[in-house]
């Protein structure tokens, strides 16, 4: 998102924009799995927006018609809750069709020197050739610092920013859960679920049996997901979702679908 914001802003000055993404699709941390039952919002489960050009960038966004209020039950904080129609990776597709985006691409090389800077990437049509004026890295501190870390200060600096592991089972149910809410927080081995029932869909399409399933993203707690970030994916969905019948205090359904991410 941080780097969609940055390029559209860019391209408001009046900036030629180019995005290289390393996915095949937009949205980051705003990440949506799409099934055959449905989408299932495996990141972030919803935007707050604090300060003004964030509620700017929503309220545009909504006049699009890609952003919505969310009004689950078991909301617990104050303000709006928006989230994306059709997906939270959905809500961002109004910035992308103003500037170009390099997908399936992951530079290699960033290279300032007199004349520019060069960016050298695989895939997306990058190469040791192309030549920019500015380059902003929005990418994650341990990312971007394997790209910056030779350059010295101030870029080293982000070795000093951690990141927290989430793991998260995603679940598609044939039928509902008894949870007692739409949104369950805890603060044990499980941080979060939520039921993505409640979110709309993109189009009129997709409403065909959009209820005759239950929909859930159960997020971990970070100091949970550390003791378990060297099992496989694969292993985990089961017992996640146990994990997820206690904290819930529910019989779950038989599912359809279940991953872990």
């Amino acid at each position: 998102m941080a780097g969609l914001a940055a390029a559209h802003m860019l391209t408001d000055l009046g900036w030629q924009v180019e995005v290289a993404e390393k996915s095949r699709g937009i949205g980051g941390r705003l990440a949506s799995r799409h099934t055959d039952y449905g989408f299932i919002d495996h990141g972030a489960p919803y935007l707050q927006a604090v300060h003004p050009p964030m509620r700017a960038l929503m309220t545009g966004l909504a006049n699009q018609g890609t952003v919505l209020e969310w009004l689950p039950t078991g909301k617990d904080h104050d303000g709006e809750w928006h989230i994306g129609v059709g997906g939270m990776s959905r809500m961002l597709v109004p910035l992308s069709d103003r500037f170009t985006i390099r997908f399936n691409t992951t530079i290699t090389r960033v290279e300032p020197t007199d004349d520019g800077v060069v960016v050298g990437g695989t895939s997306g049509g990058l190469n040791e050739e192309n030549r920019y004026d500015r380059v902003i890295i929005s990418a994650p501190a341990p990312q971007a610092l394997r790209l910056v870390e030779r350059l010295g200060d101030p870029f080293s600096r982000l070795a000093q920013v951690s990141f927290k592991p989430g793991y998260t089972g995603l679940y598609v149910f044939a039928g509902r859960v008894d949870a007692g809410a739409d949104v369950l927080r805890g603060d044990g081995r499980v941080a979060m679920a939520h039921r993505c029932n409640t979110k709309p869909p993109a189009n009129d399409d997709d409403l065909k049996d959009f209820d005759a399933y239950d929909r859930w993203a159960v997020h971990l707690s970070d100091d949970y997901s550390k003791q378990v970030l060297e099992t496989d994916k694969e292993d985990m969905s089961e017992p996640i979702a146990d994990l997820f019948a206690e904290f819930a205090e529910a019989s779950l359904p038989q599912y359809r679908f279940c991953r872990a991410h």
